[in-house]
């Protein structure tokens, strides 16, 4: 866009209002009563790991997703604990959790090793591990 001789270059973040150009053509479009190009667009992929997930179709991709899932479950269940500590709240319960969660990421990584050597099934880990990769 030029402006008296000179070249302005549109943002594509934000305005000086902090709207974003996107939300910006989207309000346009809608009192416009353009309805039918809001349904082409696309939605947003999902922000959760867990729903994005490739299918888990050999034994390497099934304990690479266990093991993501742990680690997510983990790191969730140790925020929990540094809150419940700084609130001087019981703690046993969520320990409990993080020492089980511990033990299954223990699991997870032994059979990253077999599978390495080609001595590995699915069906090896313990029904808690394979129920979180459904």
């Amino acid at each position: 866009m030029e402006k008296g001789g000179e070249l302005v270059l549109k943002s594509s973040l934000t305005d000086a209002s902090g709207h974003s150009e996107h939300k910006l053509d989207r309000d346009i479009e809608l009192q416009a009563g353009q309805w039918s190009s809001l349904k082409k667009r696309k939605q947003p992929q999902s922000k959760n790991p867990q729903t994005n997930f490739p299918p888990v179709d050999t034994p390497r991709k099934a304990l690479v997703a266990a093991q993501q899932i742990i680690w997510q479950k983990l790191s969730s269940a140790m925020g929990r604990y540094k809150q419940k500590i700084a609130k001087n709240e019981d703690v046993t319960p969520l320990l409990e959790e993080i020492e089980k969660l511990q033990v299954h990421l223990t699991v997870v990584l032994r059979g990253l090793r077999s599978e390495q050597k080609g001595q590995f099934e699915v069906s090896q880990l313990p029904k808690e591990v394979q129920n979180l990769l459904k």
